[in-house]
C-alpha cells in the first residue's frame, strides 16, 4: 500500500515483487491463480539464493553443501522452467511462444 518509485521497487526483494508488485501493477495474483507453478518459482529462487550465497567450505558446511548438492541432483528443471514460461505468459498474454 506504500507507493514506491521505480529505485525503491529494483531493491525489493523477489518475493515481495512477486507476491505485491506484480499483482498491484497487473492485477494478476499468480501465487493465488497458479500455486503449483508459484512454488515451482520459489524453489528457483531459494536454490538460487543458497548457489548465490555459499560459503567456504568448513566442517560444519559439509552438510549443508551435501544438501544443497541433493537438491541440484532432484530438481525438476523441466517442470520449473514451465512454471515460469507459464508465469511471464501469464503477466503478458502470448509474450512466450513454444515452437513445436
Amino acid at each position: 500500500g506504500v507507493k514506491k518509485n521505480k529505485n525503491e521497487i529494483e531493491w525489493l526483494d523477489i518475493t515481495t515483487k512477486l507476491r505485491q508488485v506484480v499483482p498491484g501493477l497487473t492485477g494478476i495474483d499468480f501465487q493465488h491463480t497458479n500455486n503449483k507453478d508459484y512454488a515451482n518459482i520459489c524453489i528457483i529462487i531459494d536454490l538460487r539464493n543458497d548457489l548465490i550465497h555459499l560459503k567456504k567450505s568448513t566442517k560444519e558446511n559439509i552438510t549443508k553443501y551435501q544438501t544443497l548438492f541433493k537438491r541440484l541432483l532432484d530438481f525438476d528443471h523441466v517442470g520449473c522452467s514451465d512454471s515460469v514460461f507459464n508465469f511471464v505468459n501469464a503477466v503478458i498474454s502470448n509474450y512466450l511462444i513454444e515452437k513445436k
